[in-house]
């Protein structure tokens, strides 16, 4: 009879360690999956650095990006700037800036190699980067005229390279990289601010 009580003892003392065990893999299995949750459905907000260039044509920047396809390249500048072109370099452009002074977007998706932020560039300069998404726009941006000229670039083995050619109003201005989602709406953006020469 002791034998037996003994064992009725010993059952619901493995029994108790069997619940314990069972109650916290069920509180690591729910902390794991509300962290996964949480990384995975978070949506990252961009920072917008504060700019001295104004956006006077935000209408004709959003036409233009909804207009946007693989073919058109060079797209009809919307602003008063005499004179913007781009020649997509498909990616082959390297940089040869320091890491320390690329600009990623908050998400990872895009690294801007240069320019460099408040970089000093004169009427002709190189957008220089690796992207993984699928799409990758720019506009360029001077404090008095609004829009220069803005286009689309070609992602060639998540590297993209294009030369800059313009004539800005003022010596101070900004690069926006960033990629469109189907609605149109921008993300994983990067600003740039630039310094005319």
């Amino acid at each position: 009879m002791n034998v037996i009580i003994d064992i009725r003892n010993m059952s619901k003392s493995i029994n108790k360690k069997i619940n314990k065990y069972l109650l916290l893999m069920l509180f690591v299995a729910i902390v794991v999956l509300l962290v996964y949750g949480f990384v995975a459905f978070k949506i990252p907000k961009t920072s917008k650095p504060k700019t001295t260039a104004k956006n006077t044509n935000a209408v004709n920047v959003k036409k233009a990006q909804k207009n946007t396809n693989s073919e058109d390249k060079k797209l009809v500048n919307n602003s008063s700037s005499k004179k913007f072109n781009f020649n997509d370099t498909n990616g082959n452009d390297r940089s040869s800036s320091s890491p320390s002074k690329w600009t990623g977007s908050q998400d990872g998706k895009i690294l801007l190699k240069q320019p460099a932020q408040s970089q000093l560039v004169g009427n002709s300069f190189s957008i220089i980067g690796i992207a993984y998404s699928d799409n990758l726009n720019f506009r360029v941006i001077d404090e008095s005229s609004g829009v220069l000229g803005q286009g689309r670039l070609n992602i060639v083995n998540n590297n993209f390279s294009s030369s800059i050619q313009l004539e800005p109003k003022s010596k101070n201005g900004r690069l926006d990289v960033f990629s469109v989602r189907d609605d149109g709406t921008e993300n994983s953006e990067i600003q740039i601010e630039l310094v005319f020469k």
